[in-house]
C-alpha cells in the first residue's frame, strides 16, 4: 500500500493464478472508488509478482517486475522498472542487473530504487539508482538500503548495514540510518542487532522504516534465527530509544507512522482463534500500546491477513491490504482496510 493523500492511494498484489505470463494486480483509489489499472501486455513475460509499488500521484506510479535472462546458459532473475503515467505503462532499465528491495518517488523526474546486484552476475553488492525523467543513474550511499521511508524529496530516510559490513551475518553488521536532505546523505549509527543464536545462523529478513520528520525515524526489524529476534526503535534526533513489544507479537509484517508521533504495526501473533476466526490486529504505539481487532470479513471467511500498510499523508489514517480465506483452503478474496479517526 502507498498513499499520497485522501484522494490518492495505490495497492499492488498477486494475480489470481500463477504462471509465466502472470503480472501484478494494481489498483488505484481516487477518493471515491477503487479502479483496476491493467498491466501492459508488454510486461507479460515477467516471471514473478512485483510486490513493490511507489507513487507520488495518480499519474506517477512505479512497479518493479522481475524478469529472467540466461547469460552463459545460467538462469538469472533481475528487476526492471515500469512507470504508470496515467494512461499506460512505460518500461526502463537500470544501469546494472539488480534486485529492487525498496523505492521512493517524488515526481516524474525524481525516483529512487534501492537493491542488490544479481549474485549470478558476480558478487552480490548493494546498489542504488535514481531516475531523472529520462534514464536511471547509479548513486552512492553510506550503506546498503534494506528499507526506505520518505516524506518529501528533501526528507527521506533509509536504513541498512554499512557498505563494508553489508555482506556479513547480522551479528557482525554495523547498521546505519541514512537521511537525505535533498542535497546529500547523512549517516547515523544505529544499535547493533543482537541475535540469540550463533551469528552464522542468523539473517536479517525483515527490516521496516517509518519516517516521521527530518529528525525522527522508526525502525523495526526481525532477525531470522533458531529463536527469532524482534526489535522496534525510535530515533528522536539525538538518541535511539528501544520500544518493548507486547508479548503476543511474534513477528512484524509492516509498519507506518500515525501522523502524530506514533506508529502502527501489522504483526503476526500467537493469539488463539476466537469464535472460529483467527485474530489479526492493528497494533498502535504512542507512549503506550493499544490494539484493535481486524474484523473477519466478508461473511463466511474465517481468516483475515494484512500484509501491506501505508500512512495517508497529512492525516492520522492508514491503509492496509491483504486477503481473507476460509480455513486452510485456497479460496481467497482480496481485502483492503482503512483506519481513520
Amino acid at each position: 500500500m502507498t498513499a499520497t493523500g485522501l484522494g490518492d492511494a495505490w495497492a499492488v498484489g498477486e494475480p489470481d493464478s500463477a504462471g509465466p505470463s502472470c503480472v501484478a494486480e494494481v489498483v488505484h483509489w481516487n477518493g471515491r472508488r477503487w479502479r483496476h489499472i491493467p498491466v501492459s501486455a508488454r510486461l507479460a513475460g515477467v516471471q514473478a509478482f512485483p510486490l513493490l509499488l511507489t507513487a507520488s500521484s495518480a499519474t506517477n506510479a512505479w512497479i518493479f517486475p522481475e524478469t529472467e535472462q540466461f547469460p552463459g546458459g545460467c538462469r538469472c532473475s533481475y528487476f526492471f522498472a515500469a512507470r504508470w503515467n496515467g494512461r499506460k505503462w512505460r518500461t526502463s532499465r537500470f544501469p546494472a542487473k539488480i534486485f529492487v528491495v525498496s523505492a521512493a518517488t517524488f515526481s516524474p523526474a525524481d525516483t529512487w530504487a534501492f537493491g542488490w546486484t544479481s549474485p549470478l552476475l558476480g558478487p552480490e553488492l548493494p546498489y542504488a539508482a535514481r531516475y531523472d525523467g529520462r534514464a536511471w543513474h547509479r548513486v552512492r550511499l553510506p550503506g546498503a538500503v534494506l528499507a526506505v521511508s520518505a516524506l518529501s524529496r528533501r526528507d527521506m530516510w533509509a536504513i541498512g548495514p554499512t557498505l563494508k559490513t553489508a555482506t556479513r551475518q547480522v551479528a557482525r553488521q554495523a547498521i546505519v540510518a541514512m537521511h537525505w536532505n535533498g542535497r546529500s546523505w547523512h549517516a547515523i549509527t544505529a544499535p547493533r542487532i543482537a541475535t540469540r543464536t550463533r551469528e552464522y545462523d542468523s539473517d536479517l529478513y525483515g527490516t521496516f522504516a517509518a519516517a516521521a520528520g527530518p529528525h525522527e525515524l522508526w525502525w523495526g526489524y526481525q532477525a531470522n534465527a533458531k529463536r527469532s529476534s524482534l526489535g522496534l526503535l525510535r530515533w528522536d534526533g539525538t538518541q535511539w530509544h528501544q520500544i518493548k513489544l507486547p508479548k503476543p507479537i511474534t513477528g512484524i509484517i509492516d509498519m507506518a507512522q500515525d501522523g502524530r508521533g506514533g506508529i502502527w504495526l501489522i504483526t503476526s501473533t500467537d493469539d488463539k482463534p476466537q469464535d472460529g476466526c483467527a485474530p489479526a490486529y492493528w497494533y498502535h504505539y504512542n507512549r503506550r500500546w493499544t490494539r484493535q481487532l481486524v474484523p473477519c470479513y466478508p461473511k463466511g471467511y474465517s481468516v483475515n491477513r494484512l500484509y501491506g500498510l501505508g500512512w495517508i499523508p497529512r492525516t492520522t489514517g492508514v491503509w492496509a491490504a491483504g486477503q481473507a480465506y476460509i480455513g486452510n483452503t485456497f479460496q481467497t478474496v482480496s481485502v483492503i482496510a482503512r483506519y481513520h479517526t
